[in-house]
């Protein structure tokens, strides 16, 4: 089957998978986005998604953290032309996520040969850590931004450089994800040139089984006298630059919070726990939910075990990519990816599902390089296994993502244990007036070894049921 059909099937299939979504209603933030955001249906005012951060958010404290204006006109595209009804955002963000498998088949072909398409879109397109990242329409920045790195890097190897800078710097106008790309394009050029030697005889220098790259004579030197070091990622770093700057300047900050837990170190350590969270989401998508907390007490081995992995697993990438191995790509691609959501520039979240799309792009990539080399018997058993095994949980994780309560619901179910989600669900058997049952669940998140922000929110809401009870017992004396 020839790379292009196997995009195209394995689009489908990824598109079908998330039909489930399409019936969600609007959730989080996808309030701010569109229900209550007036600018997005009002084309004359879309410009205002370049100046101002409220066009794109309808709330201050929100609105202070993002610049994504491709973004906003999207959001303003289908909020304009087909309404505010949940179900287009869904379609979108499903269409979204069908173009990104399409373009991971296509680009492990690339990699490492037709073999390797089947594979790496098969764990893309299913894996159950997905669902937040497709399920919800206030993601669709970070799908966006997905597919536009995707499609520079395609365009990059077929040799359109200057529409590859153009689509990178649309991926950077929808989400800051996407500033890994001069990164990843420096890696792509690494480990698809070939080794050369400081030998001019022809054919010298190439390594067994390694085909002369296209624009080098077999001496090593390019036509035009440069060397074998490629310079493609230079012009996406300027844009990266510009755009740093410009963001900047319209946000008047850099970071969307302040430290984690008030101080470098422990901000660094819970920085690693939701590191190593999301690591363990990739290899192991068990206990999946909206939010995920972390103490700021204790936690040294869960952040110690991540950074000893994450460092491991970065000396093999960077070993694999001197020796110009194709999986080595997919590895730097999905341990790049997780630099942007890291919290080296603290960001509103230490850890969330929908963090982790890119990631498994990379990781779709180094399965797809590794399987090229097996046969098609069991490659064909691996993308079966993957399917069987993923395809329930996908469409199980998609349920919680109806609406807020079911939600907040679903994550306490998960895992009761964690404050944010007792926290979150108290939130609304307050406002049904349902105060015990909000109070109780507000006194499991106060706990001590709660997250200070979490524990602080828990205890005014302990203090507000009480109030409330208060007023009301007040309000039927005789």
């Amino acid at each position: 089957m020839t790379p292009r059909r196997t995009a195209f099937l394995a689009a489908v299939g990824a598109f079908a998978a998330f039909l489930p979504a399409l019936s969600n209603g609007f959730v989080l933030d996808d309030v701010y986005y569109v229900v209550l955001n007036p600018v997005v249906a009002a084309p004359g005012r879309w410009w205002t998604f370049w100046t101002t951060p409220t066009a794109l958010l309808a709330d201050a404290n929100l609105a202070g953290q993002v610049w994504r204006p491709l973004a906003g006109h999207w959001f303003g595209l289908l909020a304009w032309g087909l309404g505010k009804n949940p179900f287009w955002f869904h379609l979108g963000a499903a269409l979204l996520h069908a173009v990104s498998t399409a373009l991971v088949a296509l680009l492990a072909a690339s990699l490492a040969g037709p073999a390797a398409a089947l594979p790496a879109a098969v764990l893309f397109a299913l894996h159950p850590a997905q669902a937040e990242a497709v399920a919800y329409a206030g993601n669709t920045p970070g799908l966006l931004a997905g597919a536009g790195v995707l499609l520079a890097l395609l365009l990059h190897e077929g040799g359109r450089r200057r529409t590859a800078v153009a689509v990178g710097a649309a991926a950077l106008l929808c989400r800051e994800s996407a500033a890994v790309l001069p990164f990843l394009i420096w890696a792509w050029d690494r480990c698809r040139s070939p080794k050369v030697s400081l030998s001019r005889e022809a054919g010298e220098g190439w390594g067994e089984g390694i085909p002369p790259h296209p624009a080098l004579s077999p001496t090593g030197e390019r036509e035009n006298g440069l060397t074998d070091r490629p310079r493609g990622w230079v012009p996406h770093a300027g844009v990266l630059a510009a755009f740093a700057v410009a963001r900047t300047l319209v946000l008047g900050a850099v970071a969307q919070r302040s430290l984690w837990g008030g101080s470098w170190p422990v901000h660094l350590k819970l920085s690693l726990q939701g590191l190593g969270m999301g690591l363990g989401h990739v290899v192991w998508p068990a206990g999946l939910r909206v939010c995920y907390s972390f103490s700021e007490a204790g936690g040294l081995v869960p952040a110690a075990t991540a950074a000893l992995g994450l460092a491991a697993l970065a000396w093999g990438a960077l070993c694999g990519l001197r020796a110009r191995r194709p999986w080595a790509f997919g590895l730097c691609f999905g341990l790049a990816s997780l630099i942007p959501v890291s919290n080296l520039v603290p960001i509103d979240a230490l850890a969330a599902d929908r963090f982790l799309y890119m990631p498994l792009a990379g990781l779709a990539l180094t399965l797809g390089a590794a399987a090229s080399a097996w046969t098609p018997l069991r490659r064909g058993a691996a993308s079966a296994a993957l399917t069987l095994a993923f395809l329930p949980a996908l469409l199980s994780a998609q349920v919680p993502w109806q609406d807020n309560f079911t939600l907040d619901l679903a994550a306490y179910a998960a895992a009761p244990e964690d404050p944010c989600a007792p926290l979150n669900l108290s939130a609304h058997y307050f406002n049904w007036g349902m105060l015990g049952r909000a109070r109780a669940l507000a006194v499991l998140a106060s706990a001590d070894a709660a997250p200070s922000h979490v524990r602080e929110e828990a205890r005014r809401r302990v203090g507000l049921c009480d109030a409330v009870s208060a007023a009301r017992t007040r309000g039927r004396a005789p």
